[in-house]
């Protein structure tokens, strides 16, 4: 994969819902049918976005600015549903405008933990890659943390 890198904030340490967004934050959905929580959760460094969606479609909820390089990158993240197993709900996309959403192929790591990962590119002519999180259709309780981008 290319360079190191990482999302800033990828245990959502400083990530608010409700504060306005500085250039490298999370920016959280503000549609009505995703419910967000953020927060400290068992198991998680950090804390944790705690996501339901009760949109018949999948619906982005958060997205963030990445500082990544072109090439190819290993994208990873942790997702585990109310009773603490893994969740294949949440899916990640890497694109170079907020409505650009390839969602990547994602792959169980760990289940014990939960860990995902998914390779992802970024275009030669794509100056300011955004990274995005969806989570399924009717999906209810699920939470995503420990984000990193190798």
């Amino acid at each position: 994969p290319g360079e190191p890198a990482a999302p800033a904030d990828g245990g959502f340490i400083r990530a608010d819902a409700a504060t306005p967004p500085t250039a490298l934050d999370w920016r959280f959905s503000g549609d009505g049918a995703v419910g967000i929580a953020i927060a400290a959760h068992d198991g998680f460094k950090g804390r944790a976005v705690t996501v339901s969606n009760l949109a018949p479609v999948p619906m982005i909820f958060v997205t963030q600015p990445l500082g990544l390089s072109p090439g190819s990158h290993r994208l990873s993240w942790r997702a585990l549903d109310a009773g603490g197993a893994p969740s294949g709900a949440i899916d990640a996309a890497v694109g170079c405008r907020p409505e650009e959403h390839s969602w990547a192929v994602k792959r169980l790591v760990d289940p014990r933990s939960g860990r995902y990962f998914a390779d992802v590119s970024v275009a030669a002519d794509c100056a300011a890659p955004i990274l995005s999180f969806g989570i399924a259709a009717g999906a209810s309780n699920i939470a995503l943390g420990e984000v990193r981008v190798d």
